[in-house]
């Protein structure tokens, strides 16, 4: 016997919000998995998945600082996994002038139930 039960409980998209980091100028900061989901508003998952992954979407020409993954500038449609993020290996360093300055990037996320990219 096979028994099909359709389910209109699909797996919905995460949803996140912005953050702010303030550091000092020529400080390494590791970006870890909770600067993507400790935002305002909060990272939110309906089945409360966790996080999967998050995606660079775009990053500011007008930065003075680096975005590096692995040592390496991030680049539009990089793709960086939680364990890679809460093992160190995305950093921003500061600006080395004594200048304030605002480094930016947009990104979206995805959750681990629905691998749906939402920003």
């Amino acid at each position: 016997i096979i028994t099909v039960i359709n389910s209109s409980s699909d797996n919905q998209a995460a949803t996140t919000g912005d953050t702010l980091i303030k550091v000092d100028n020529n400080v390494t900061t590791v970006l870890v998995s909770t600067f993507f989901t400790d935002t305002d508003p909060a990272y939110s998952d309906p089945e409360s998945d966790p996080l999967d992954s998050i995606r660079i979407d775009s990053i500011s020409r007008a930065n003075t600082g680096q975005y590096l993954y692995l040592g390496v500038a991030v680049t539009a449609g990089q793709v960086i996994s939680k364990a890679s993020l809460d093992g160190g290996d995305f950093t921003h360093i500061g600006t080395f002038d004594s200048d304030i300055s605002t480094d930016s990037l947009e990104f979206s996320l995805r959750d681990s139930g629905s691998l749906i990219w939402v920003s």
